[in-house]
């Protein structure tokens, strides 16, 4: 990467493999818009390694399209994810959606963890259930006066409801019929709906509630 390159994206350390081996990921945006992840190790046999790196090409095999997130351990299981937008992410307005998130190994290999909706301009994630991965997955938004919602659907049915409400009146707003309260900020509150297919495609109030997460902003020291 070059400054410009590397001003857009990020630094992050964590862990490459549950068998505890740190890694840092170096990730540059380039003029077409594609992140180009590093991921660097040390290997007792070889030293400092590249594992993402292409041997023909002499450049990284993790590129992916730009999507303001940068890599973190997204689930909780102490491994750090690189988010990868889906397909309907890639032409949906910039404001958010559907991604997917993948794992490396020692070897450079991939494995697929967890997919989540993110939202960034309104500063919110959503985890999606694991057996909605592969399946038709689609987003459709909506904003009125001091209100944001976003419907999920799958397989063409719709499932769940998310909604950022300010002004005012906003208690007023989430208390009616159906509407869940997620989280209050001091000038916001995010609450949920459970819509019409809801159970059939795994989503109770708990699992509305456990899979909802504001976004966190990240400092390196």
């Amino acid at each position: 990467c070059n400054m410009a390159e590397l001003s857009r994206g990020s630094v992050v350390s964590g862990m490459l493999t549950k068998g505890g081996i740190p890694t840092v990921l170096v990730t540059g945006v380039n003029s077409q818009g594609m992140a180009v992840t590093d991921i660097l190790t040390y290997q007792e046999s070889s030293g400092l390694v590249n594992v993402a790196l292409n041997g023909f090409t002499g450049r990284s095999n993790v590129i992916a399209t730009y999507c303001q997130i940068q890599p973190q351990d997204i689930d909780g299981d102490g491994l750090i994810e690189i988010p990868v937008p889906t397909e309907n992410s890639k032409n949906a307005n910039p404001s958010g959606g559907i991604i997917s998130w993948m794992n490396y190994d020692e070897d450079g290999d991939e494995s697929w963890a967890i997919d989540t909706y993110h939202s960034p301009n309104a500063d919110w994630f959503f985890v999606l259930p694991k057996d909605w991965h592969g399946r038709e997955t689609a987003v459709i938004t909506e904003s009125t006066n001091n209100e944001n919602c976003v419907l999920l659907q799958v397989d063409g049915e719709d499932v769940v409801s998310i909604y950022s409400i300010s002004g005012e009146n906003r208690e007023t707003r989430v208390s009616r019929d159906g509407c869940i309260v997620l989280e209050r900020q001091p000038a916001e509150i995010y609450a949920g709906e459970l819509m019409s297919a809801a159970k059939e495609y795994g989503i109770d109030r708990d699992a509305l509630c456990n899979s909802f997460h504001l976004i966190t902003n990240f400092w390196i020291s």
